[in-house]
């Protein structure tokens, strides 16, 4: 329900904008790439399981050089946020900065405050540099339903006829306070080249990636042993004395070879449909327990449906509300 609200509140704030330069956009992504909320009971990864999210975004052209940047995004990864941050473009470079929210990711803590930053260096036709930033700001974690939220992207780009090609370096990392299982992260690691093809008068581009992807999933549990008794959970612990604490791990990691193709397709002036679909050609993973003192090879179970192929797909719109005014 506060998904629906949240959705609801950014599309009525976007259509109240001046309308002049201004881009919408909605996108819808579902796949099989992730792990789930809780710890695999075995070392078989079952990829039959679809989550799916969706994002909502806005560009609006405020003033000479200046954009405003918007938008709500379910991320497989993040979970829920909102962000909006101004843009200021010069001849070489590029910087922006503004708020980001946390929302509605835990009963406990409704929202959490952060920021969103990025910098761009650029030689027109040449060749680019950008680095991005979103993070979580504020209090230490400390409690049931505590968590924060980080991504740090950096590009290297440059031009060839009709093309733009792009070595990146992405890292994204989601830690919360969970019952049971103490403190959770879920993060990605991902390199990537990209290359986006396209051509004047015709009304699509081409992007195609090759990306190398580590998928992330850990548990640090407190256990702690206290004088008189033998080791036991931070739960079970009651107002015993506490001698030590150790910090004990259950990490899975999933890694991931992905074939990206995306399309934008111009369908009239002013709106285009934009279809991503990222295909593991191979992956391999492991299942580190440090309790039971194991590692193991992560197993893929062929046998369900999906999970025999694994894969991150997404439908949006884009809206150009200039070109729709001027029909």
């Amino acid at each position: 329900m506060h998904k629906k609200i949240l959705l609801t509140l950014l599309i009525i704030t976007a259509v109240s904008l001046p309308l002049t330069s201004l881009e919408l956009g909605t996108y819808f992504n579902i796949g099989n790439m992730s792990f789930l909320e809780t710890p695999l009971t075995t070392t078989t990864f079952s990829s039959d399981k679809l989550p799916w999210g969706a994002s909502v975004t806005g560009t609006q052209n405020v003033g000479e050089g200046l954009v405003v940047d918007f938008g709500f995004d379910m991320d497989p990864i993040l979970n829920n946020y909102a962000y909006g941050i101004f843009t200021y473009t010069g001849e070489f470079f590029s910087m922006g900065a503004g708020p980001a929210f946390g929302l509605f990711n835990t009963t406990e803590t409704k929202m959490q405050p952060g920021i969103s930053t990025n910098f761009k260096l650029e030689l027109p036709g040449l060749a680019f540099v950008s680095f991005d930033l979103l993070s979580s700001i504020g209090y230490k974690m400390s409690s049931r339903g505590d968590y924060n939220q980080n991504e740090s992207a950096i590009s290297l780009g440059f031009y060839i006829p009709n093309a733009i090609c792009t070595l990146n370096l992405v890292e994204k990392s989601y830690n919360e306070i969970v019952p049971t299982y103490g403190q959770m992260e879920d993060s990605i690691l991902e390199y990537s080249f990209k290359s986006q093809i396209y051509k004047k008068n015709i009304p699509f581009s081409l992007l195609i990636g090759l990306i190398y992807r580590s998928t992330g999933n850990s548990y640090v549990t407190e256990e702690l042993t206290t004088t008189g008794d033998s080791s036991t959970t931070v739960a079970a612990l009651g107002d015993s004395l506490v001698t030590t604490i150790s910090d004990v791990t259950l990490a899975q990691k999933m890694n991931s070879i992905i074939l990206q193709t995306k399309i934008d397709f111009a369908l009239t002036s002013w709106l285009t449909m934009v279809i991503d679909v990222n295909s593991s050609i191979f992956a391999f993973g492991s299942i580190d327990d440090e309790a039971a003192d194991t590692k193991e090879s992560l197993k893929f179970d062929n046998s369900k449906p999906f999970d025999s192929y694994m894969f991150q797909a997404s439908l949006g719109f884009r809206i150009d509300m200039d070109n729709l005014n001027n029909l």
